[in-house]
């Protein structure tokens, strides 16, 4: 059986020292966007978590577990020496009108002060797929200074994300349980995967698969 790939999402912080995302990369059944905001709270063990180097470095995702530090996707054993979990991380934050989610089931929480364009939206609670989350997130962009949502695997996240997003914003889940999925996987997106047909060949659209980490699975990341 062929090893699965990684795809590693590329954090770097901003002018604030605010994390955001540079590149696309895949943890369990999420995927991280390049301009996704991450949006931080208290560290919980088991959850996805911010993790600083001690000196050079950038950030990376993983998690606190009883075995220690792992960094994420590919659960690689992180040195407590260099890597600190200084956040844990509560969602994503999405712009309305550019708001993307993956394939599957999503409940969407719309929180707004005027609740009759709540129930024009269709209702403060809803579950859909991930293209009719798409396409409600479109549809929305436009009321961006006065709807915001949340999105969620269950009704309670969903809900509990919409308390928290401000105006404009949509706050994503990023632990969504993992389906069964193929070993590999082409994510569709803007950005361009070069052809190897040779030199002068059109590029194509499509996923770049990386496996950064399959080289050192089982030595410490740092």
């Amino acid at each position: 059986m062929a090893p699965q790939l990684l795809h590693v999402p590329a954090i770097r912080l901003d002018a604030h020292g605010a994390p955001v995302v540079t590149r696309w990369g895949r943890i369990g059944a999420f995927t991280f966007r390049a301009g996704d905001r991450l949006r931080l709270g208290p560290v919980r063990p088991g959850q996805l978590a911010l993790l600083l180097p001690a000196g050079f470095g950038w950030p990376m995702l993983g998690r606190c577990t009883e075995r220690g530090l792992i960094a994420e996707p590919g659960a690689v054993p992180a040195s407590s020496a260099r890597w600190s979990a200084v956040a844990g991380l509560v969602g994503v934050a999405r712009a309305l009108d550019r708001c993307v989610v993956d394939p599957g089931r999503w409940w969407v929480a719309v929180g707004s002060d005027d609740d009759a364009l709540v129930a024009a939206v269709g209702g403060a609670l809803q579950e859909l797929d991930g293209d009719e989350v798409d396409a409600l997130c479109g549809d929305l962009g436009s009321m961006g200074d006065q709807l915001r949502l949340g999105i969620g695997a269950t009704a309670a996240v969903a809900t509990a994300l919409a308390a928290q997003a401000p105006d404009g914003a949509a706050w994503v889940d990023a632990e969504r349980p993992v389906q069964a999925a193929p070993l590999a996987e082409l994510v569709e997106g803007p950005w361009p995967r070069l052809s190897t047909a040779g030199a002068g060949a059109t590029p194509r659209q499509g996923g770049v698969q990386l496996d950064l980490f399959r080289a050192r699975r089982f030595g410490a990341a740092g």
